[in-house]
């Protein structure tokens, strides 16, 4: 970012004043500085409240994580995983979160830390208005709060990011409807040939 000559330079750096008053962007440059000693001071704090060794590139790797990332992309990475893994029905179920998502904020790309109450009420309001059930928009916005729990979980986003401490999603009631005894009857007279396939899905 900077560079200056030896001559501007203080070593001591007594009350932040690490570049002398003598350079013309003294001022600039010593806030950067005291910016980035602090910002090492905090990895320094984390690192001791995780109980991990305080090392040079533990304090560099800390400083340099992304305080956030982008919610499709890791939501992309977390499909692949489940496809590989032999998961294809929430394979299927999270593909779907990641299109109804980019067709409501109609963008290839969506942060975490953008998602905030605000936005999943507005998200809520939008699924309505795709004639959704509260049972279908329930199972809709839970899996976003699986995917910041995950992110979480792996370390790539902190607790306090979570929408969810305080966003409470609207559980629906499921609606269930009961066959008939006529119903029932008809399944029960269906004849096919033997070995097929409906009829074994009938029996079973």
């Amino acid at each position: 970012m900077y560079s200056v000559n030896p001559v501007h330079f203080n070593p001591k750096g007594n009350n932040s004043k690490y570049i002398r008053s003598s350079h013309p962007e003294h001022a600039r440059i010593n806030s950067y500085l005291q910016d980035k000693i602090n910002q090492a001071k905090d990895a320094v704090a984390a690192l001791e409240k995780e109980g991990k060794n305080i090392t040079l590139q533990a304090i560099r790797a800390k400083i340099n994580k992304p305080k956030t990332t982008d919610l499709f992309v890791f939501a992309e990475g977390f499909t692949d995983e489940l496809l590989r893994h032999g998961n294809a029905g929430n394979y299927k179920k999270y593909r779907t979160i990641i299109k109804s998502l980019k067709d409501f904020t109609k963008r290839q790309e969506l942060y975490f830390n953008e998602i905030d109450s605000d936005f999943l009420i507005r998200y809520n309001d939008y699924l309505k208005s795709e004639n959704m059930e509260q049972t279908t928009i329930h199972g809709y916005i839970g899996r976003i709060r699986s995917l910041f729990n995950k992110a979480i979980h792996r370390g790539i986003l902190e607790p306090s990011v979570s929408p969810f401490l305080h966003f409470k999603i609207k559980q629906g009631n499921p609606v269930k409807d009961r066959l008939s005894f006529e119903e029932i009857n008809k399944i029960e007279e269906l004849n096919y040939p033997e070995y097929s396939c409906k009829r074994e899905v009938t029996m079973y």
